[in-house]
């Protein structure tokens, strides 16, 4: 199964439990597996050049789309941490697509 933590694009497509970028849905129909929300749990969709609408978990997040880019780390970061080990649960195994975005880089993140 596919999986972006986050992902900007204004290619989305429907899913249960909301939208999820078109690139990790179509991974998704590659893969057999059935395209889902933590699939792709942070989605940003540019409206201008400095606002995009935040989807988080599939689902329009106005508070968010409304805060400052770098305030909404702290926000999204619990949520978008704990799609993996769910997903991991559930599927034999995992396609990441890798991103290296200084927006999620913080000395308080630790991996295991």
């Amino acid at each position: 199964a596919p999986y972006k933590a986050q992902n900007m694009s204004n290619n989305a497509r429907v899913v249960a439990g909301g939208e999820i970028g078109s690139a990790q849905y179509f991974q998704a129909l590659a893969a057999n597996a059935t395209p889902e929300v933590r699939m792709n749990a942070l989605l940003l969709k540019p409206e201008k050049d400095t606002q995009s609408q935040v989807i988080l978990l599939g689902q329009v997040n106005a508070e968010l789309s409304k805060m400052a880019w770098r305030e909404r780390s702290a926000h999204v970061w619990p949520v978008i941490t704990q799609t993996l080990p769910e997903l991991l649960a559930h599927r034999a195994s995992i396609l990441h697509t890798p991103h290296r975005d200084p927006w999620f880089e913080s000395d308080k993140v630790t991996t295991t």
